[in-house]
């Protein structure tokens, strides 16, 4: 009678290691970061997504004026505009300051 043979030991040793080189991959991708809504990038408000300029004529040759404060502390900046003359807050500074979240 012929005698069956044993199963080959490396079979599953070399798909493990394939299985492991793949996940090793995987991993690396895992380590960078990910863009994700709970990344933490810094205070919104510091970063302004377009420039300042005048709302009454448009121009953006602006002066800071002077700094006045809400009544929750927060600074709000003022801004004097070179061409028409018109004293404005940012718009921005204006809507963090009625934020009950700060």
């Amino acid at each position: 009678m012929v005698e069956a043979e044993a199963p080959n030991e490396d079979q599953p040793q070399k798909r493990d290691i394939a299985t492991f080189q793949e996940s090793k991959g995987d991993l690396a991708l895992a380590r960078q970061p990910q863009p994700n809504d709970t990344t933490y990038i810094g205070r919104v408000y510091d970063v302004r997504s377009n420039s300042l300029s005048c709302p009454k004529c448009g121009s953006q040759r602006l002066w800071r004026d002077a700094k006045r404060y809400a009544k929750s502390g927060v600074e709000i900046q003022r801004w004097f505009c070179r061409d028409c003359g018109r004293r404005f807050s940012d718009p921005e500074d204006s809507a963090r300051a009625r934020s009950k979240f700060e």
